[in-house]
């Protein structure tokens, strides 16, 4: 009998080539699976860094916008200070003008009390030393030095207020002018005095 030699080779899918196509197959699966998992990885960096950023902008907004509002809010505070600070100077210059206009009132009444008195019966020396007084009391009330003082500090604070009334009513004077201020301060005609 003749020997026939054959060998059998193994299906195709357990052959040499199968086993490196098998193998270049994993490693490709890997290396592309590596590869997404990468790529993921770096979208998530990346959408996670611009959410920070997103973040970070909105806090340092938030912070510039806290910052501006507490700048108004020290702004409004130091006008309000200012406007506290003005009143109070109102009030002290008015009620100052009002003792000076109640002492012209009272050196006026003085005044006309010495007036009054006959000095005919009276010797020279007599006479200069009552008229002597009258005298500095007519000087004191003519002075107008607290009338001054007080367009002066109107003109400072209140600069619009006395151009109103004269530009209606051109013949005002100065005095009349500080009136209508007292007036619009709610203080009395008759507390103001002449």
């Amino acid at each position: 009998m003749s020997c026939a030699e054959f060998t059998i080779s193994p299906p195709w899918h357990r052959h040499f080539l199968a086993y490196t196509l098998y193998f270049i197959i994993v490693v490709a699966s890997i290396y592309f699976i590596r590869e997404r998992i990468k790529i993921k990885i770096r979208k998530n960096k990346y959408y996670e860094t611009l959410e920070q950023r997103r973040l970070h902008l909105q806090k340092e907004s938030k912070i510039r916008q806290e910052q501006y509002d507490l700048e108004q809010e020290i702004e409004k505070l130091k006008n309000d200070k200012l406007q506290i600070k003005i009143l109070a100077k109102d009030k002290e210059l008015v009620n100052s003008s009002l003792q000076v206009a109640k002492k012209n009132k009272i050196f006026n009444g003085i005044n006309n009390n010495l007036k009054e008195i006959n000095t005919d019966s009276f010797d020279e020396n007599t006479k200069f030393k009552l008229t002597k007084p009258n005298k500095n009391i007519i000087k004191e009330v003519n002075t107008d030095k607290s009338w001054k003082d007080l367009e002066k500090h109107i003109k400072n604070i209140h600069f619009d207020f006395l151009k109103r009334p004269k530009e209606k009513y051109p013949p005002i004077t100065t005095k009349k002018g500080s009136r209508d201020l007292f007036i619009n301060e709610h203080i009395y005609k008759r507390d103001c005095g002449d």
